[in-house]
């Protein structure tokens, strides 16, 4: 048996913390309600335990939604139900809910939007660089607005 971490498992426990997050429920709050330990809620969260789909729906009622939603039934229009899962999405959705100004909000929107018809490369740079290893070099889309992406 593998000890590996199922993709899945740790979609479906983004779905969680993330919805949790969005009520402003604690992690002891979701697991009084679910009827398990918060330890427990953090390992479902982190998708190292599996979910049960008996605990799924009792943790679903208690984030006041549904256990479709929480197996990403309702996801985008490609279907794409692991998206969550994807390194990253977690960190840029907390940093996102806690932007409270709408126009910097609406601003990393329109960054993240342009960011998807850029092609960035990273430079190699070697261990003796001034520059540290930092940055990259990014270029606009043919047609890409670039005076909008100016923050």
């Amino acid at each position: 048996m593998t000890d590996a971490v199922d993709p899945v498992d740790v979609a479906i426990g983004t779905r969680i913390r993330s919805r949790r997050e969005e009520l402003r429920i604690t992690q002891a709050q979701l697991a009084a309600g679910a009827g398990v330990t918060f330890q427990q809620i953090q390992k479902y969260e982190r998708g190292v335990n599996r979910v049960s789909a008996a605990r799924l729906l009792q943790i679903a009622a208690v984030l006041k939604t549904t256990g479709a939603a929480q197996l990403g039934e309702l996801d985008g229009e490609h279907g794409d139900e692991l998206v969550l899962a994807a390194p990253g999405v977690s960190e840029l959705l907390s940093a996102f809910r806690g932007i409270d100004d709408a126009d910097k909000r609406d601003a990393l929107l329109l960054v993240a939007r342009g960011l998807r018809n850029c092609s960035i490369a990273v430079p190699a740079v070697e261990p003796s660089s001034p520059s540290g290893g930092e940055g990259f070099v990014m270029s606009a889309a043919p047609g890409m607005d670039v005076e909008r992406l100016k923050i």
